[in-house]
């Protein structure tokens, strides 16, 4: 599942990312932002973990510089949960 909290309100946002964060307490949580790459990006919403775990991918301030990998996440949608957080008013443009 993909989930996206976005907004101005970074008090409100971030208690919903802690709320969202707390419904898979047994998923290990890999955390990304806007000074990740492409290539980890990928790697964390792709590839399978060795040990089998579930996983949470957060990408923080990171989907402006996306990119390709959107159109990637649209084509293969991924097997983990993935929430993304910006700390900003998102763009209709960027959303639809």
């Amino acid at each position: 599942m993909i989930t996206l909290i976005h907004g101005a309100d970074t008090q409100s946002s971030y208690a919903r990312l802690t709320q969202l964060q707390s419904k898979f307490p047994k998923h290990t949580k890999i955390r990304l932002d806007q000074d990740s790459t492409q290539e980890q990006i990928y790697q964390a919403l792709f590839t399978k973990n060795l040990m089998g775990e579930e996983e949470l991918v957060i990408l923080q301030n990171s989907l402006r510089n996306l990119g390709k990998t959107l159109k990637i996440i649209e084509k293969q949608n991924p097997q983990k949960e993935v929430i993304f957080w910006e700390m900003q008013e998102l763009d209709r443009r960027i959303l639809i």
